[in-house]
């Protein structure tokens, strides 16, 4: 992946949080492509680490957290 930026932040609904709320998430990691784009983020409020991959073509998200 490529590297993300110190100060990037993504806000999604993280699925280890469980709740219908917007969170912060820090991207610790950042690639894109030509209709997508893959994330490595860090949850703010429960710490934990996932991807999120997000399609471009219809600006569909999918998470991939432990």
């Amino acid at each position: 992946m490529g590297s993300g930026s110190d100060s990037e932040y993504y806000l999604f609904e993280c699925p280890k949080c469980g709740d219908v709320n917007k969170h912060k998430g820090k991207v610790l990691d950042k690639a894109e492509g030509e209709n997508i784009i893959v994330l490595k983020v860090k949850c703010e409020d429960c710490n934990s680490v996932g991807l999120i991959k997000i399609l471009k073509p219809g600006n569909i998200e999918i998470f991939d957290f432990d």
